[in-house]
């Protein structure tokens, strides 16, 4: 009897395992874009930054192209460092 218990516990552990990992796995997704001003050039040298979480940044190139991995609740980015005259 107690050997039955014992292999129910061990399949209802390992099934919340598999469970627990599959939940874990797809934790961040790829994000990418362009910042561009309101002529349509590109912005260079802007930080992106995912609202809420200043950790996960990033910096737009000479395209003024930029690709994060963010979490998958972040729905808001935003970006800093354009100045125009």
């Amino acid at each position: 009897m107690i050997k039955k218990l014992l292999n129910v516990v061990k399949i209802a552990l390992i099934l919340a395992a598999c469970v627990t990992s599959i939940g874990s796995y797809a934790q961040t997704r790829a994000i990418s874009g362009k910042v561009i001003d309101a002529e349509g050039n590109p912005i260079i040298g802007a930080s992106v930054v995912v609202v809420g979480n200043d950790r996960i940044y990033t910096v737009t190139d000479l395209d003024g192209q930029f690709s994060l991995q963010v979490p998958t609740g972040a729905n808001e980015i935003s970006f800093i460092g354009y100045y125009r005259r």
